[in-house]
């Protein structure tokens, strides 16, 4: 019998940090290490042809573009996948007051693969996985304020299988947002299915909300 079970955990993780310009523009870094089955992915899906990754980084959010992206993983057998670039955001209306923002310039699910009303068969991920993601965005308090902010989430399947935790911070001059997934277990019953349903749902919805800015001058 051969052991498939991974031998290093599975787990994406960004950590962003950007800058609201006083002219409407963000920019900034994103820096991302991923593990696991997740760095297998990402070095099949880089190494063969670097220039369609980088634009399929960019379609996943509007406005974007991304410049100086590096691979600091040593080659395409390297155990994870690490990467950093700089990206630059502009809104499709700079002159209103209020600017709606999507804080996940790297988004982990933009749909929900769990579509059947119910399921009678076991729901297996091939791997138990982990995503994590963190802001902070800075602007001038003079020139900006957080009109909304978005809702801290905190949910949990039974038996402690899966969960989501999201939080934000407000100060004076930045935002500060956390987010974190996590499936347990690889394979989950079929009564499981409704809660994991629930669960992406809020996963989705969560990367699908502004952050919404008030622009003083």
């Amino acid at each position: 019998m051969v052991d498939i079970t991974p031998k290093y955990p599975t787990t994406t993780m960004y950590i962003t940090e950007l800058t609201l310009n006083n002219d409407a523009t963000v920019s900034g870094t994103v820096k991302g290490k991923k593990t696991g089955y997740h760095a297998l992915n990402a070095k099949k899906a880089y190494f063969p042809n670097n220039d369609n990754y980088i634009n399929k980084l960019e379609d996943k959010h509007p406005n974007l573009e991304i410049t100086n992206h590096e691979v600091l993983s040593e080659s395409q057998t390297s155990n994870g996948f690490s990467e950093s670039y700089n990206v630059d955001l502009e809104f499709d209306n700079p002159d209103v007051n209020l600017l709606y923002l999507n804080p996940f310039i790297a988004k982990f699910f933009t749909t929900n693969p769990f579509k059947l009303q119910e399921r009678s068969y076991p729901i297996d991920f091939g791997y138990a996985d982990t995503y994590f993601y963190t802001l902070k965005l800075k602007f001038d308090p003079e020139v900006y304020e957080v009109s909304e902010a978005p809702k801290g989430v905190n949910l949990a399947i039974p038996n402690s299988k899966g969960s989501i935790s999201y939080s934000s911070a407000v100060k004076e001059n930045q935002v500060q947002l956390m987010f974190k997934i996590r499936f347990n277990d690889a394979l989950y019953p079929p009564e499981y299915y409704p809660y994991l349903k629930e669960m992406m749902n809020k996963v989705v919805d969560i990367q699908t909300n502004s952050l919404i800015l008030f622009k003083k001058k």
